[in-house]
């Protein structure tokens, strides 16, 4: 059975709803491995399956916004960097889903393209939320405090980079394997149409 485009909205709004309450959960767990959570993940995948749609912009805001109202909130330089790294990860998935349209790149070549925003927007949440440290003031406003603060931050750096990618990697691939389950069940059902013929 085909769904309609409005049935087609509807289940992504619910995937995305069941990914929002997992990554806004993930926040309480896994503290002993600071920065490795999926909500980087879930903006990356929001923005690569939503599109244009420019609700989309909101999955990070939720998830931070009711993670933050019970861990409470912090300096607000520092809020902000984090609050917008997460949406330039919707915006690395919209870009992607859109490369991937022009390209008719495959699952490969779209999971490569997903490794390589998943990077590049740990490396942005690296560099923008140590800079907002030192705004923020636990480190002298300098360069030095800047390296200081960057050289504080690295420890954690491996955790974002792994979180990122290991999270970005299940959530695309477990979205391939859905594709691939869905034609492949079209394919049996046209088979099984009368007057079809089954495939030699």
């Amino acid at each position: 059975m085909q769904l309609t485009a409005n049935q087609k909205v509807a289940f992504k709004l619910g995937v995305v709803g069941l990914l929002v309450a997992a990554a806004v959960s993930s926040r309480f767990w896994l503290v002993e491995w600071p920065n490795f959570k999926p909500v980087m993940a879930v903006a990356l995948y929001a923005g690569f399956l939503l599109g244009r749609r420019w609700w989309t912009w909101l999955v990070p805001v939720l998830i931070l916004l009711l993670s933050d109202l019970f861990i409470g909130f912090y300096e607000a330089v520092l809020m902000g960097s984090v609050y917008l790294s997460m949406l330039a990860a919707v915006a690395a998935g919209r870009v992607l889903a859109h490369r991937v349209d022009q390209q008719q790149r495959g699952p490969l070549g779209t999971l490569v393209g997903m490794g390589v925003a998943s990077l590049l927007v740990s490396v942005l949440f690296f560099l923008t939320t140590n800079a907002a440290v030192v705004l923020a003031g636990w480190y002298p406003l300098s360069l030095s405090g800047l390296l200081q603060s960057y050289l504080a931050g690295l420890p954690f750096f491996r955790f974002t980079l792994a979180g990122d990618f290991l999270f970005s990697l299940l959530l695309f691939s477990s979205h391939f394997a859905v594709l691939a389950v869905a034609s492949r069940r079209r394919s049996l059902a046209r088979c099984r149409a009368p007057g079809t013929s089954a495939p030699a």
